[in-house]
């Protein structure tokens, strides 16, 4: 049907379809407007089957939206250029939209945000429009702008301060407007500064059909009418009054049912909605309001923005912050010219605990660090900080971001990561450089670009050299109820010293081998079990299966390291030239004696051409190690040492005499005895013995294999006892107290970069610590019965009888940097001493067998999970840390019958 659709008429359908409250009403509309008129529809952008294009943008909702205020500050600005800006003024004088807006943003620049719909308790249906006093456009231009693909952006490039100039973000939306049940529909109306009053309006909807978005026409054309529009606006903003709405220029931009990965409940206030949209916009160039028309009994509808920011920096939250800093990083230490040098902003939150001292309530912050949104009309939880604890922004909008997850795996910020914000700039990048780290629709980062690599890397580098964060790290970690110092320095050594091969694995990732030599065993039919075969010519005994054969050696040199170098340029001892080393060690301190070998880590431990060290005076040596090279002994004084008193010790590596050592397991129908000599074969073994000759005339000769021992000399001398001295903090470069990968001297951060293996800090925590409610309204730690300087109240929050164990990740990227808290008051051990009737005197035994079992296992798991599985969990949250808490848990369950036999059970229990 057609009629005469102009003028009034034109206007009272646009105003219908930018007051409908729902899906519903529009299609409603549209067939009222169907009936009367001759409605065509066009695909947007001209653009036949345009899913592709539409659908590849941002993945998630607010990114999009956030696009359709961007395209307003764009509009603003461009108008407040050409009204405002000087004669002859130059747009590229004007870098950045800040210094566009401070130079010629109109007094009337202000953009807002109604929503429209229904509760979520009665329907749930959020209509969002976006309104401007922009520049707009004329009915000539409206349909290659708003109805365009890519056109947007080709004009907005005239204007080097605008954002929009890819052309893709008035579309971004359509996927997120409603569904397939109700129906997916945008309302666009407009009408440009210059020729106020001449306005033109469509509708775009999503065609299933036809596979395509597309826009209506009427007779034809794009609809139009002359005078003003949105003055229907007053009837459903509280206090509005009468002319606040109408205007002559600018454009309103409706979508309808947006759906949302945060609550769609009340957008000015503190559901979540306002929240994620100043992730986004972390510093506005314009101000923004928020208007919520729908009926909430709050009397508060309306709020006003300029981002995040801006909001943190208003005086009444300063309270919120226990500091600020600025990194500044040059990023050519990483590789890129591009990224250059660079301001790393950071700011840190103080914790719960803090701001219940100063009487400042946890709601305050949850603004800026509300972690997720709980709302119940939510059917996909996306987290605010969760997601967005680092913020890389282009002219103050997000155009990339890195989760918590970042600054807890990667950096190591376990205990301050909640509370930490970063942001990043990059408003001075051009055009190309933008499309070499950000996503063309900039809600992400482009990964597998160079550039991204090296700002994550160069971000992680600079954020782990921040005293602001490790400092209060640090102080996090120390409150993590008590240190369990006696475990630090017996347990852990002891250990380590019976089992050397976890020694060996934590600290080169070398694991436990199987026998090297594997004789053909056969079965006699007589039920006498195995008996060691010869073997044949496809099944040979003694294959090794494990390692080359090649890289077994056997030691040529022991010498005595004068100085200690981690990085492996030592000073050695000249014994021909200085005589015997001397190494003092204080009476009531341990100290660590090196010598440089060329034997290889597994030496003393493996199962063929091993060797054995012994020393003169063994009663002194605590612990042996041998890794990279560097034959480490720990030394122990002896009870009733005095100062002033010495030992001479002799040093003997043994080197195993082959033909006692292998041949006898080997084939011997292999080796012509008449000659003494190793016949041509495949043999791995015998290969692995012509390696070990010296000199290529003699290869096949066993005999000419060197396998005298090696001797180095020591003389221990004893000193005055030494001070105390303080523990180190997790985030000590070289970690906690050494062990020398089963030892230690007793000195705090010393030596372990070279050893690869010193104890994680240890805590304890009891019920006292966790059985209590921080949150409640009447909560007084005053009244709790420990002492002010273990309370915590995150442990609380993280602790119940259930949970075994957490783990904080490594500040140095080594063991030692890890901390371990451990709950002596979880439910499997506290059940297994009551069930079993464990003795009083061994229920300390009992605990500390537990402790042992779960510090382990979680060290060895780390090791494992860093080296496999750490890029897997570099941007999530949970993290390698996260991934063991859940497995030691979960093995706690049966923990307990695992460590102890029925008859070691009889023997503790009463």
């Amino acid at each position: 049907m057609s009629g005469n659709f102009e003028g009034e008429l034109s206007r009272e359908f646009g105003t219908e379809f930018l007051m409908a409250e729902s899906p519903k009403t529009v299609g409603e509309t549209i067939e009222k407007l169907e009936e009367q008129f001759n409605v065509e529809w066009r695909a947007l952008g001209r653009e036949p089957n345009n899913y592709g294009t539409v659908q590849t943008q941002a993945s998630s909702p607010m990114p999009c939206f956030v696009e359709l205020k961007a395209n307003a500050d764009d509009a603003v600005l461009i108008r407040g250029f050409e009204e405002n800006a000087p004669d002859g003024a130059d747009p590229d004088e004007y870098p950045t939209m800040a210094d566009a807006a401070e130079e010629f943003a109109p007094d009337d620049g202000e953009i807002e945000i109604l929503a429209d719909g229904t509760t979520p308790t009665n329907g749930n249906v959020l209509n969002l429009t976006v309104r401007d006093h922009g520049c707009g456009q004329p009915p000539d231009r409206f349909e290659d702008t708003f109805l365009g693909l890519h056109t947007p952006g080709v004009i907005k490039q005239n204007y080097s301060f605008t954002q929009g100039q890819y052309g893709m973000g008035g579309t971004g939306v359509l996927q997120f407007c409603g569904d397939r049940h109700r129906g997916c529909y945008k309302f666009v109306a407009s009408a440009s500064h210059q020729e106020p009053g001449n306005w033109s309006w469509s509708l775009i909807r999503q065609n299933r059909e036809a596979n395509q978005y597309e826009y209506c026409l009427v007779d034809g054309e794009i609809p139009r009418f002359d005078g003003e529009f949105g003055q229907s606006l007053v009837e459903t903003v509280p206090g509005a009054e009468t002319g606040d709405y109408g205007q002559e220029f600018g454009s309103f931009v409706k979508v309808y049912d947006y759906q949302m990965d945060v609550s769609r409940a009340d957008i000015s206030g503190q559901e979540g909605f306002l929240y994620k949209f100043e992730r986004y916009v972390v510093e506005s160039p314009l101000p923004v309001t928020m208007t919520e028309t729908r009926d909430y009994s709050t009397s508060v509808t309306q709020n006003s923005t300029r981002g995040f920011l801006p909001t943190l920096n208003e005086p009444r939250n300063e309270k919120l912050l226990k500091g600020t800093e600025t990194l500044k990083y040059d990023f050519t230490d990483v590789g890129s010219e591009i990224l250059g040098e660079r301001d790393i902003e950071v700011f840190l939150f103080k914790d719960e605990d803090e701001l219940k001292e100063q009487e400042t309530t946890t709601r305050s912050k949850s603004r800026f660090l509300q972690k997720t949104s709980g709302h119940r009309d939510m059917t996909g939880r996306t987290g605010i900080h969760k997601k967005h604890a680092v913020m890389f922004t282009v002219n103050g909008q997000t155009h990339g971001d890195q989760g918590l997850g970042f600054l807890k795996n990667q950096c190591g910020y376990s205990k301050v990561a909640q509370d930490t914000v970063v942001i990043v700039r990059f408003d001075d990048f051009a055009n190309p450089d933008m499309s070499d780290l950000f996503k063309p629709t900039r809600d992400r980062l482009q990964e597998g670009k160079e550039e991204t690599r090296c700002l994550k890397e160069g971000l992680k580098d600079a954020l782990k050299q921040s005293d602001m964060l490790t400092d209060e790290e640090d102080r996090r970690r120390a409150k993590r109820g008590t240190n369990d110092a006696e475990f630090d320095t017996e347990s852990f050594e002891d250990f380590v010293n019976e089992n050397p091969e976890f020694a060996s694995y934590v600290s080169s990732g070398r694991k436990i081998s199987g026998p090297r030599l594997h004789p053909k065993t056969e079965t006699t039919g007589e039920g006498d079990g195995p008996t060691v075969g010869a073997g044949d010519e496809n099944d040979h005994p003694g294959d090794v299966e494990s390692e080359d054969p090649d890289s077994l050696m056997l030691p040529t040199f022991l010498t005595g390291i004068e100085e200690y170098n981690p990085d492996g340029d030592h000073v050695l001892w000249d014994e021909s030239d200085a005589g015997t080393m001397q190494v003092e060690v204080p009476i009531n301190r341990r100290r660590k004696v090196r010598f440089a070998t060329d034997a290889q880590d597994d030496y003393l431990t493996r199962d063929i051409l091993s060797g054995e060290l012994i020393a003169s005076h063994s009663d002194l040596v605590r612990v042996t190690e041998i890794h990279n090279g560097v034959l480490t002994l720990t030394i122990e004084p002896l009870e009733d040492a005095t100062p002033d008193e010495s030992r001479m010790m002799t040093i003997r590596l043994t080197r195993p005499t082959l033909d006692e050592e292998l041949l006898s397991e080997l084939d011997y129908s292999r080796i012509d005895a008449n000659e003494d000599t190793i016949l041509e074969s495949d043999d791995p073994v015998l290969e692995c013995y012509r390696t070990l000759c010296p000199e290529p005339s003699e290869a096949d000769k066993i005999d000419s294999v060197d396998t005298s021992p090696l001797y180095g000399h020591v003389e221990i001398k004893f000193t005055e006892e030494e001070e105390e001295k303080e523990p180190p903090t997790p985030s000590d470069s070289n970690g906690g107290s050494d062990t020398g990968g089963g030892g230690g001297d007793g000195n705090s951060g010393t030596d372990e970069s070279d050893e690869g293996l010193a104890i994680p800090t240890i805590h304890t925590v009891y019920e006292k610590h966790w059985n209590f409610d921080p949150d409640a309204p009447d909560f007084n730690p005053d009244e709790l019965e420990i002492d002010e300087d273990e309370f915590d109240s995150s442990i609380a929050r993280e602790f119940d009888e259930d949970v075994i164990m957490r783990m904080d990740e490594s500040l140095n990227g080594k063991i030692s940097g890890l901390t371990i808290t451990l709950n002596m008051d979880a439910a499997p051990l506290r059940s297994f001493i009551v069930n079993r009737n464990i003795k009083e005197t061994y229920k300390e035994y009992v605990e500390d067998h537990y402790k042992n079992a779960v510090v382990f296992m979680a060290i060895s798991q780390y090791r494992e999970l860093k080296d496999k599985r750490e890029g897997e969990f570099e941007e999530k949250e949970i993290g390698v840390t996260g991934i063991i808490e859940n497995s030691i848990d979960g093995i706690g369950q049966i923990l307990m019958p695992m460590l102890f036999t029925e008859n070691e059970i009889e023997r503790l229990a009463d």
